[in-house]
């Protein structure tokens, strides 16, 4: 049965984990429109010049990159930034990269403890965005089976996944590549490695 749990939750709650990875470059172009609609709630002028669109998009990066250039350094070394800076809306990527870091540093910290005291690392279940739209029956069987859950409703269709691909150069996906391999762990990087391909 499900549980409505209030407030702060134990690590000990976890008893499996569900890791969804979506493509870099899709994720930070749904990045800037989720912030796109935000920013033009609070100032409907930007909307001409955040248009939603490649040329949009590459103006948000480009202030964004820019807000953030001056602390820069006080995060990387000079050969990352050189690396780092090569890339378009590069603080999203490093985002994007570090969170699935984290996902895979706190397994081992979290599910419940054994008879003995020990930790147990909750099975993780490994699903990337686009499994949805080459089978979702497949996809939601999986999860359903992998949770031990039932089907309580019809599996809604899946979207056609866009294409972003007039949203970033041959050059700049490269730079995203170069930069991401820098940051990512191997683990990381062996799950994400597919969409540099």
């Amino acid at each position: 049965p499900i549980r409505r749990v209030q407030g702060p939750h134990s690590v000990e709650l976890v008893h499996k984990m569900v890791h969804l990875i979506r493509n870099a470059m899709h994720y930070v172009v749904a990045r800037f429109h989720l912030e796109r609609r935000h920013l033009i709630r609070a100032d409907p002028a930007k909307a001409e010049r955040l248009s939603n669109d490649a040329q949009g998009f590459s103006t948000w990066c480009r202030e964004l990159d820019e807000e953030h250039a001056a602390t820069e350094p006080d995060f990387f070394t000079p050969e990352q930034l050189a690396l780092y800076r090569q890339a378009p809306c590069r603080g999203e990527f490093y985002k994007y990269t570090q969170w699935h870091n984290r996902v895979y540093d706190i397994t081992p910290l979290v599910g419940p403890k054994s008879g003995s005291g020990d930790k147990s690392s909750p099975p993780v279940l490994i699903i990337h965005y686009e499994d949805y739209h080459e089978n979702l029956q497949k996809a939601a069987d999986q999860i359903l089976e992998f949770l031990e859950l039932p089907l309580v409703a019809p599996i809604r269709p899946f979207r056609d996944l866009p294409d972003y691909s007039d949203h970033f150069s041959d050059a700049e996906v490269e730079s995203v590549k170069g930069w991401v391999q820098n940051v990512a762990s191997a683990h990381t990087y062996e799950l994400v490695q597919r969409y540099f391909e």
